[in-house]
């Protein structure tokens, strides 16, 4: 009869429910359990058709002159909702967060809005040193989902073109751990 009447224990999890009122308290337990149990696919929820919020780079110019090489553009939000907490600047391609030279932040970004820094020539002058090759921004949406976009800068030896985007995701956690979804 002990047996039957005290929980069991497998791997230091209980398999005891947690107390709720309703199925809605429900499902924020339900959510968290399986992003802490699944870290690889928190990206997936992140990428849900009602919660992505998709900003992209669209470049004006491009200088590669050896004393003065930067990009010249603006990110543009396309998603389903705002951009929130944009970090946005040049950085070491694949290498989300490390050697970030920090351009601008700004708090906010509705759908189909600039991210702009003046509004005299609506664009971004992204100075481009030794250390990074690549045009990034880093944003939230509602949601607290985390996204990156990279745009790679491809050294043709006399000049610089843009490469293909990358987009990552991430869920919550410091420091961020980001995947790579496109």
């Amino acid at each position: 009869m002990t047996k039957v009447s005290s929980p069991s224990h497998h791997d230091n999890r209980s398999n005891w429910c947690d107390p709720f009122s309703s199925s809605v308290d429900l499902k924020g337990t339900v959510l968290k359990r399986l992003q802490d149990h699944f870290p690889d696919h928190a990206g997936v929820l992140a990428m849900h058709p009602d919660r992505i919020v998709r900003l992209y780079f669209l470049m004006q110019s491009i200088c590669s002159s050896p004393s003065d090489r930067f990009v010249q553009g603006y990110f543009c939000n396309a998603g389903v909702g705002p951009a929130f907490n944009l970090r946005h600047g040049a950085g070491l391609s694949g290498h989300p967060g490390h050697h970030d030279i920090i351009a601008g932040t700004q708090g906010a970004l509705r759908d189909g809005e600039r991210l702009v820094q003046n509004t005299v020539n609506d664009s971004v002058r992204y100075k481009i040193d030794g250390c990074t090759d690549c045009i990034f921004c880093d944003y939230e949406n509602r949601f607290d989902d985390s996204y990156r976009v990279e745009v790679p800068l491809i050294d043709k030896g006399t000049e610089y073109h843009l490469g293909e985007e990358r987009f990552y995701v991430s869920r919550g956690g410091s420091p961020r751990e980001w995947t790579q979804v496109a």
